[in-house]
């Protein structure tokens, strides 16, 4: 007995799912919460894997996607043609970033949004679940790869649902807008998750009709977490996993920290003969060094969201960057997911946050699929 849940769908009466670039296992996790049986995932990272099968004791399929024949692993799963239920899919999106600048366009792992289409093809799911970033439909390199994504599974025999959404108004503490996919095999139009949170002051959010979006100080506020020094290690035996905040190696970036105004301040805010060198010279992203504010959404959490020269992650009062528990909780996972965790050349965790829908919002995205997949068995059964 391994421990990993079996990957054969005659065993099991729950509908089911394969999640492709699985990554750290946001959007298994999302949908095993829904009742979804995941019977197989893949993802090259091996870091990712380790954490997806510690947490969700789903084996996964440690290899290059590309190397992987998407109908020997079918054959593999012991599932038939039309069995699955859904295929979810994030192939990496850092070649469509607008942080990449004109550089993603010569990112080799573009192309693998065809490689998820090759999958599509291969399985025919009920329904096909495709999430990126807006740069897809931005970008001209990315708008080529999602014009041919589209493109087959129209030719495939899909209905399509497509949107770009903040996942902020999902329940996610976080500014995150992604693009989302959703087709139904025989043209069946899948409903979109419905939005449950809003802008907070707005008449949806005063009539009730959303919550108001969360906000950092809900997710990791009022001492949910030990208070940490820079280097510290907050874990207290397995109680807070992952609690451990960065290394802080030069003092002047220290000393600089720590006169950044608590609750939302920015490095500008800083009299500038204070200021590092670098910034004197560069005037631009000023969101580095920048203190996340209690009462507002946190900005996209990225793979450098423990790095504090990467964005606007530096703790809303303590002076060091977040600790990979604190970035967790901003996207989105329960406090006792362990991520596996490598180190940077400069010491700094990095945890695999990428390639995830954020949990709260695939259970949603799983519960409309299974209302379809009810209304389509019952509307069979009444016209057979």
């Amino acid at each position: 007995m391994t421990g990993f849940t079996e990957s054969l769908h005659a065993q099991s009466s729950r509908p089911t799912v394969i999640d492709l670039f699985s990554g750290a296992g946001g959007t298994g996790l999302g949908f095993q919460r829904a009742g979804f049986d995941i019977v197989g995932a893949v993802e090259i990272d091996p870091h990712a894997s380790e954490t997806y099968e510690k947490n969700l004791h789903v084996k996964v399929k440690r290899v290059d996607i590309r190397e992987l024949s998407p109908q020997a692993f079918r054959c593999d799963l012991e599932l038939v043609l039309g069995e699955l239920d859904v295929l979810v899919g994030c192939p990496p999106c850092q070649g469509f970033s607008r942080m990449r600048n004109h550089k993603g366009e010569e990112d080799g792992r573009n192309d693998l949004v065809l490689r998820y289409l090759e999958y599509v093809e291969a399985f025919m799911p009920r329904f096909a679940v495709f999430e990126n970033v807006p740069g897809l439909i931005r970008t001209e390199h990315g708008q080529k790869f999602y014009r041919l994504l589209i493109e087959g599974l129209i030719r495939l025999g899909y209905g399509l649902t497509k949107r770009e959404e903040d996942i902020a108004n999902y329940g996610i503490a976080q500014h995150r807008k992604r693009v989302v996919v959703i087709a139904g095999r025989d043209q069946e139009k899948p409903p979109f998750p419905k939005q449950t949170h809003g802008k907070p002051a707005t008449q949806e959010v005063a009539e009730c009709l959303y919550k108001p979006w969360l906000t950092v100080w809900d997710v990791m506020g009022n001492n949910r977490y030990p208070s940490l020094r820079a280097g510290e290690n907050g874990e207290q035996a397995g109680k807070y996993p992952n609690h451990i905040a960065p290394m802080i190696t030069e003092s002047r970036v220290l000393e600089f920290i720590k006169m950044v105004p608590h609750d939302g301040g920015s490095r500008k805010d800083v009299e500038k003969r204070f200021w590092l060198p670098c910034h004197l010279i560069h005037d631009g992203h000023a969101d580095v060094y920048g203190r996340l504010a209690w009462h507002r959404l946190a900005n996209t959490i990225t793979a450098g969201c423990t790095n504090l020269s990467k964005g606007r992650f530096v703790h809303p009062e303590q002076d060091r960057s977040l600790t990979p528990r604190e970035a967790a909780a901003l996207q989105g996972f329960p406090d006792d997911w362990q991520f596996s965790i490598r180190r940077s050349q400069r010491g700094v965790p990095t945890i695999i946050l990428q390639r995830t829908l954020s949990t709260p919002w695939a259970p949603r995205m799983a519960d409309e699929a299974c209302k379809v997949q009810q209304f389509l068995r019952f509307r069979t059964t009444l016209f057979a």
